[in-house]
């Protein structure tokens, strides 16, 4: 999924790597990680690893500094937060196949 905020584009992916790169930065299972009640950190942990595959430069500070350019460019955090789920639902790593 491609993320613009202000003049640039950025890839958002999850993979395993991803998910398994969340765990071990908020210390909780994806399932507690992905709850509605999700606070500021978790959903910049989010960011993080859904960019660094295709943004091997990215930081999570960095992130934390796109999240409040996106927030200044009259973007809100629910928005956002639906962003990173469709993301996150298109990597079909928690649906099942049959």
């Amino acid at each position: 999924m491609l993320l613009k905020i202000q003049d640039k584009e950025y890839l958002l992916r999850y993979d395993i790597n991803a998910l398994i790169l969340l765990e071990d930065i908020t210390g909780q299972s994806i399932t507690n990680a992905l709850n509605e009640d999700m606070g500021i950190k978790t959903l910049r942990s989010l960011l993080y690893v859904g960019l660094k595959r295709n943004h091997k430069e990215i930081t999570l500070e960095s992130v934390g500094d796109l999240i409040q350019e996106y927030l200044d460019a009259d973007g809100d955090m629910e928005k956002l937060s639906e962003l990173i789920t469709v993301a996150f639902s298109e990597s079909n790593l928690t649906s099942k196949k049959k």
